[in-house]
Protein backbone atom coordinates (compact mmCIF):
# COMPACT_ATOMS: atom_id res chain seq x y z
CA UNK A 1 0.00 0.00 0.00
CA UNK A 2 2.83 2.52 0.85
CA UNK A 3 4.54 2.05 -2.26
CA UNK A 4 1.04 2.17 -4.56
CA UNK A 5 1.51 -1.12 -6.04
CA UNK A 6 -1.79 -2.41 -5.30
CA UNK A 7 -5.50 -0.67 -6.09
CA UNK A 8 -7.05 -1.03 -2.67
CA UNK A 9 -6.04 -2.84 0.68
CA UNK A 10 -7.06 -6.39 0.26
CA UNK A 11 -7.54 -7.02 3.90
CA UNK A 12 -10.67 -4.60 3.20
CA UNK A 13 -12.48 -7.70 1.95
CA UNK A 14 -12.19 -10.42 4.79
CA UNK A 15 -14.79 -10.82 7.04
CA UNK A 16 -13.80 -12.63 9.73
CA UNK A 17 -15.32 -12.31 13.50
CA UNK A 18 -13.25 -13.40 16.59
CA UNK A 19 -14.45 -16.73 17.97
CA UNK A 20 -16.79 -16.64 20.84
CA UNK A 21 -14.63 -17.43 24.10
CA UNK A 22 -16.33 -18.26 27.55
CA UNK A 23 -15.59 -16.63 30.45
CA UNK A 24 -14.60 -19.18 33.04
CA UNK A 25 -11.42 -21.37 32.67
CA UNK A 26 -11.80 -25.38 33.79
CA UNK A 27 -9.44 -26.01 36.45
CA UNK A 28 -9.48 -29.52 35.31
CA UNK A 29 -7.46 -28.59 32.46
CA UNK A 30 -5.20 -25.68 33.98
CA UNK A 31 -2.04 -26.53 35.38
CA UNK A 32 -1.30 -25.15 39.21
CA UNK A 33 1.74 -23.93 39.34
CA UNK A 34 3.42 -27.50 41.06
CA UNK A 35 2.25 -29.42 37.89
CA UNK A 36 3.98 -26.13 35.63
CA UNK A 37 7.40 -26.84 38.16
CA UNK A 38 7.59 -30.14 37.92
CA UNK A 39 7.10 -30.26 33.40
CA UNK A 40 9.79 -27.74 33.68
CA UNK A 41 12.09 -29.82 35.83
CA UNK A 42 11.11 -32.72 33.60
CA UNK A 43 12.02 -31.30 30.44
CA UNK A 44 15.25 -30.65 30.94
CA UNK A 45 16.17 -34.01 30.88
CA UNK A 46 15.05 -34.97 27.57
CA UNK A 47 17.24 -35.25 24.80
CA UNK A 48 20.77 -34.49 23.49
CA UNK A 49 23.00 -31.50 23.12
CA UNK A 50 20.88 -28.66 24.98
CA UNK A 51 17.53 -29.51 23.47
CA UNK A 52 16.14 -29.70 27.26
CA UNK A 53 17.22 -26.41 28.01
CA UNK A 54 15.62 -25.18 24.91
CA UNK A 55 12.31 -27.17 25.39
CA UNK A 56 12.59 -26.01 28.97
CA UNK A 57 12.21 -22.02 27.70
CA UNK A 58 9.88 -22.85 25.01
CA UNK A 59 7.18 -24.64 27.53
CA UNK A 60 8.15 -21.46 30.55
CA UNK A 61 7.30 -18.90 27.88
CA UNK A 62 4.23 -20.74 27.04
Amino acid sequence: MELEELSANPLHRIKWKPPKTTETVDPRVAVNPRQAQELLTAVIYVGKRGRGRRLMALFACM
